[in-house]
């Protein structure tokens, strides 16, 4: 019966490349981003429900209308909103509209976790902008507005939204609730708020225009790269050889 001489050197040699197999195959998986994109350029008036979100002028005077516009755009069709309400002069007032794509609609707990979201739109007229989502009956509206020229368009970009970046609206008032990006939060969906103003007394009629409008849902997937799963496959290779160079001689 045949045995084998194992020397210290041979014996730390094996040992350091067992431990090196051990780590390869508990390295983590690396995390990547995948991406759900919503995107709307043609705004199809069958496409967008618009909403009334607040109205502060006298006895609620302000109305709206919205539609298609294949005239003004970003280049090619846009949304043209139009505002018309009177004020008094007594204080600032506003009106605002909500502005819904019908399809649309990202649900965490059946399409996997958000990590973050980006929103663009190219926006033109005399209108505070601001992205909106709304989740299980919620409003949210983003924290930041911008208000861009009457007779140009302007691209109104943030990226990297996270709850914290959005607040619950009610009306004209602020609410507790926190988005939920998480897969126990409910389905969402985007739009934008084209909100007006005036403090002077008189009717006003504004105009606005929205185009080229997307969302961007990031979802962070934790999946093996390429590389690392190179480098598991190394780990499986390397313990098979370290196991077969340690079975019993007889």
């Amino acid at each position: 019966m045949g045995s084998s001489i194992r020397t210290p050197q041979l014996f730390l040699q094996k040992l350091a490349t067992l431990a090196l197999t051990i780590s390869l195959l508990l390295l983590p998986p690396s995390t990547v981003v995948a991406a759900v994109i919503f995107s709307d350029s043609e705004f199809l008036d069958s496409d967008w429900v618009i909403q009334k979100q607040a109205d502060s002028t006298p006895g609620a005077n302000g109305t709206f209308s919205v539609q298609q516009d294949t005239g003004i755009g970003n280049p090619g069709p846009s949304q043209r909103i139009a505002h018309r309400y009177t004020a008094d002069g007594t204080r600032t007032q506003s009106f605002a509209t909500w502005h819904l794509p019908v399809l649309p609609v990202y649900d965490p707990s059946v399409e996997g976790a958000i990590s973050s979201i980006d929103m663009s739109a190219d926006v033109r007229g005399s209108y505070l902008w601001q992205f909106w989502l709304f989740q299980d009956g919620i409003s949210y509206l983003h924290d930041r507005s911008t208000f861009v020229s009457r007779n140009a368009f302007g691209t109104f970009f943030d990226p990297g939204l996270v709850p914290s970046d959005f607040t619950c609206i009610d009306g004209l008032l602020v609410c507790p609730d926190m988005l939920d990006f998480s897969t126990s939060g409910g389905a969402i969906t985007f739009g934008m708020t084209a909100v007006t103003s005036t403090d002077v007394t008189g009717t006003r009629n504004r105009l606005g225009y929205l185009d080229n409008w997307q969302a961007t849902v990031n979802q962070a997937v934790a999946v093996p790269e390429p590389g690392t799963l190179a480098m598991f496959l190394a780990g499986l290779l390397g313990l098979f050889a370290f196991a077969r160079r340690n079975r019993p001689e007889y």
